[in-house]
Formats: structure tokens, C-alpha cells, sequence
């Protein structure tokens, strides 16, 4: 059995980040390294209407042994939908 999270964000997410709110404050490799060590196989980041899928962050993950995977949460109708994996990186394309 694997185990995953599907909905992280970290201090890049828009709203709860460093440019937000400022109460998520870890890395993507602090939250790879924390997920290693609680034995998770995979991981989704998923901030809020901003996709980030960079080479740094796919190095973290495998520096750490976790399968990444990129998402994005959007707002649609009023209601969050996380996207995992999405075809394309704008999002305003899914938001509404």
C-alpha cells in the first residue's frame, strides 16, 4: 500500500505563503525531507490557483526519494477542485 498526500502547499502557495497569509512557511524540499521520513511515497503540490511543476522542486522530491506530483487548486463555481497533474500551467483556464 502507498502512502500519499494529495493536497500540500508550501511557502510558494499565493494565498497561505510567503506573498499570502505567511502561515505555511516550509520549502518543498523541507516537506519532501518531512514526508520521507513519515515513510509517504508521493506527494501533490497543490497552491492555491498558482502551478508550480519546476526542475528544483522535481530534484527535491527525488533527492528525498518521493514521487512528485503537480497539481494546482482552483476555485470553481465557488468550491476548491484540486487538478493533479493538469495538461497545461495556466490555470486561469480551469478557474472560474
Amino acid at each position: 500500500m502507498l502512502k500519499i498526500d494529495l493536497h500540500c502547499h508550501t511557502n510558494l502557495d499565493p494565498k497561505d505563503g510567503k506573498a499570502g497569509r505567511g502561515i505555511v512557511t516550509h520549502s518543498a524540499d523541507d516537506l519532501f525531507e518531512k514526508a520521507a521520513n513519515e515513510g509517504f511515497d508521493a506527494i501533490a503540490l497543490t497552491h492555491h490557483i498558482k502551478y508550480v511543476n519546476t526542475q528544483e522542486i522535481r530534484d527535491a522530491a527525488k533527492k528525498h526519494g518521493v514521487l512528485y506530483i503537480p497539481g494546482v487548486e482552483v476555485e470553481i463555481n465557488g468550491i476548491h477542485v484540486l487538478l493533479l497533474n493538469p495538461p497545461h500551467d495556466d490555470v486561469k483556464t480551469f478557474s472560474q
